[in-house]
């Protein structure tokens, strides 16, 4: 689909920004090349950290707050994007509902379980949008993984392989965490999973630690078995605290199939057909497969943040639920979650104990 044109007819989208930090800069980098979108507000506590951004940007310094609901109730914005700490993420979304406005939030959520449900409750009470920043389903690779998956060419998914490795330093909020890589990363892959699969999980078991080099104060690393419903078997591994080769952001993942494997390494698509079945001499099937073909990359006009904030803007002025509206993320944030209840009870997390919504 091509790009949409701005018209002098429709009024650019009037976003109110809060937080400035690193991802923040991101994020003021992405709405640089996002013709539809009007940046009217930016919170930001640290007076000189906004200075620094608004200079980089060459904001107008009159559009800079240091309080977000002064900021909510001057500017009357469109929309609201919330880049600030998990931590603030209730209040703030809560806040911006209760007076009309939608919300974009970053990943994760939330900080807990808890504040996540009071944020789909507020959302759905007051009836306003919120959703949330799951940019890695907007990525070339990602996308044409699930082109194929969902072609129906190799059949059914059996089982899938992920792995995720990366040595990684970061500070602030993050130091806080008791397991850093499943609450700030992992929610993406979680995410994947669902995106792929189309499914939920019936069960999720796993393991965190932190290896004897770790510089991280929580753990870092991580080993998790989920069950999906349909019978699909995902096997997941990550550190944020890795040696030698590292993965992509997007993770190394494989998809064993009915009549092949699609497998994504390094953000390259290949797939592998079976082509027949012969019997060994034991009276065993064998399988032929072809060689490995590599898949062209789906062609997207926008990708990653880009492409998520202009789903935010298309859904509030069409009224329309997106794919990661807070109804349907509560499940990839519950997965987080309920990892974590593994962890610390060294039990399997079944299915009448997720309680996925709908």
């Amino acid at each position: 689909m091509a790009r949409k044109q701005q018209t002098a007819s429709e009024p650019r989208f009037r976003l109110l920004m809060a937080g400035l930090g690193n991802m923040g800069n991101h994020w003021l980098r992405v709405l640089s090349g996002v013709d539809e979108v009007e940046l009217v507000a930016a919170v930001e506590v640290n007076s000189e950290l906004a200075r620094e951004r608004f200079e980089q940007y060459h904001l107008d310094p009159k559009l800079h707050f240091t309080s977000y609901e002064d900021a909510l109730r001057a500017m009357r914005p469109d929309g609201v994007l919330l880049v600030t700490p998990p931590a603030e993420h209730r209040p703030m979304s809560i806040a911006a509902l209760e007076a009309g406005v939608p919300v974009l939030s970053e990943k994760p959520l939330a900080e807990s379980m808890e504040s996540g449900l009071e944020i789909l409750a507020a959302a759905e009470r007051t009836g306003v949008l919120h959703m949330v920043s799951q940019d890695y389903r907007y990525r070339p690779p990602v996308q044409t993984v699930k082109r194929v998956l969902d072609s129906g060419e190799l059949g059914a998914v059996g089982s899938v392989t992920v792995q995720f490795f990366k040595s990684l330093i970061r500070s602030g909020f993050h130091d806080t965490l008791a397991y850093p890589l499943t609450i700030d990363m992992s929610i993406h892959h979680f995410d994947l999973m669902r995106f792929f699969l189309g499914s939920e999980p019936a069960s999720i078991y796993g393991r965190a630690w932190r290896n004897p080099w770790d510089w991280w104060v929580g753990d870092s690393s991580t080993s998790v078995l989920l069950s999906f419903t349909g019978g699909v078997q995902v096997s997941y591994t990550g550190s944020w605290c890795a040696t030698g080769r590292e993965t992509t952001w997007n993770g190394d993942w494989r998809f064993e199939c009915e009549h092949g494997v699609v497998i994504m390494q390094d953000d390259r698509v290949t797939v592998q057909r079976r082509t027949a079945e012969t019997g060994s001499p034991q009276g065993y099937p064998q399988y032929l497969n072809e060689k490995p073909q590599r898949v062209r990359l789906v062609r997207m006009p926008a990708e990653r943040q880009a492409e998520t904030i202009r789903q935010f803007c298309r859904a509030v002025r069409a009224g329309d639920r997106p794919p990661t509206a807070v109804q349907d993320n509560i499940n990839s944030f519950r997965m987080v979650w309920d990892t974590i209840r593994s962890f610390e009870t060294g039990q399997t997390v079944v299915a009448d104990q997720l309680s996925t919504h709908r």
